[in-house]
């Protein structure tokens, strides 16, 4: 992969974990402490952040650095939401605890309880 197939690799997956953690340019130049440029460079193939900045942006986003600088098809990425929001909402996570806490009884309601809601949507 040349550079500029890098760049473009990197600023398609970052906009897209960016959107997918609900995540704009804003937070993003903030929380690396570089410019809205500099930014707006990263997400707009012109170049590419140093390696560390590069960590420190899969940390930031609970994403591995691979899903960052390789070509890939993005699919359903539900359970990695589903890690992000655990960490990142607190109330999610309360819930999340109450529902493993639970016996077989009363998560088998639960779940019926679920399928009820789903059914009427």
């Amino acid at each position: 992969m040349d550079t500029d197939d890098l760049r473009k690799a990197f600023a398609d997956n970052l906009n897209y974990w960016l959107l997918r953690r609900g995540k704009t340019q804003a937070d993003l130049y903030k929380r690396m402490h570089v410019s809205s440029a500099t930014a707006s460079d990263w997400c707009n193939s012109k170049k590419i952040p140093r390696t560390d900045k590069i960590v420190e942006i899969a940390s930031w986003l609970m994403i591995e650095l691979t899903d960052l600088l390789t070509v890939k098809e993005h699919g359903d990425d539900m359970v990695n939401d589903i890690i992000f929001r655990l960490n990142d909402d607190v109330r999610f996570r309360e819930d999340i605890i109450k529902i493993y806490s639970l016996n077989e009884s009363d998560l088998t309601k639960l779940e019926d309880y679920i399928n009820l809601l789903v059914s009427r949507n």
